[in-house]
């Protein structure tokens, strides 16, 4: 448009604008159009403050989307699921109700429904709820993995204060919350075996050696003494603890099926 018609127009002494959702199967035709938040802000008499989202409308944007997008998520999850896999008959609506979740962007509701078995009997079981093996807890593991990583890191009353700060987060939750999603991850990370890198029946040999006469000058040193240590060549063949220092092994040949090997001196 030209500069010269919108300096001729008249100035709307309002700014409003839509934020709509849309989503569709892939192929770019649109199939639901979600209208998410309004917004207006003065043209005229404007402030420093009202220049881009506030941090409140910046949460509540993110739970809005985040509440459309979980619901539509679900929906299509539930509907790929809905015919038999044997049969292909649809299963019939049994009962159905309403569920939160809580998430790091704020809790959300969705339907949770519940369908009756399909009379060919593949399921197994008089009912089926298909969201049973799919959100088998109240809380999304990013939250609880957000919960453990400040909860580790500060006292939890201060973290509980950050994210109600920076995040759209749920009035019920509180440190406690905070505290047992932190305790529970602990204890989970305690109980996990580590991974190793080689077989436990095919253990590598490796071998470690010690510098003597160099870790006790250290040590004389460290105690204020400082006088000259003399390698002297050993002349007996007993071992001693210096020896096994020198030259311990963390795994023998002999269980390696490997001949022994000598010691220097042997």
């Amino acid at each position: 448009m030209d500069r010269d018609a919108l300096s001729g127009a008249a100035v709307p002494s309002r700014l409003h604008f839509r934020i709509v959702l849309e989503f569709d199967n892939g192929d770019g035709s649109v199939v639901k159009r979600v209208e998410v938040m309004r917004l207006h802000r003065p043209v005229e008499y404007q402030t420093p403050g009202d220049v881009g989202l506030s941090l409140a409308e910046g949460k509540s944007l993110l739970n809005r989307v985040q509440q459309e997008f979980v619901v539509e998520q679900i929906e299509r999850f539930c509907a790929s699921r809905r015919s038999c896999v044997d049969c292909g008959v649809q299963r019939r609506l049994h009962d159905s109700h309403c569920s939160e979740l809580k998430t790091a962007l704020g809790k959300v509701f969705y339907c949770r429904e519940r369908w009756k078995a399909c009379n060919c009997g593949a399921d197994g079981s008089k009912y089926v709820s298909p969201l049973k093996d799919y959100l088998t807890e109240a809380s999304t593991g990013e939250l609880r993995w957000l919960h453990a990583e400040l909860g580790a890191t500060m006292p939890y009353r201060q973290a509980k204060a950050i994210m109600d700060l920076l995040l759209p987060t749920s009035d019920r939750d509180n440190h406690v919350t905070i505290r047992n999603h932190t305790v529970a991850i602990g204890k989970s990370i305690q109980h996990t075996q580590p991974v190793r890198r080689w077989c436990k029946t095919a253990k590598p040999n490796a071998e470690l050696g010690i510098d003597v006469g160099y870790v006790r000058r250290a040590r004389c040193n460290r105690k204020g003494q400082a006088r000259k240590i003399a390698q002297k060549p050993r002349t007996d063949h007993r071992r001693s603890r210096s020896s096994s220092l020198l030259w311990g092994k963390l795994v023998s040949n002999h269980e390696c099926g490997l001949p022994p090997c000598r010691e220097p001196g042997g």
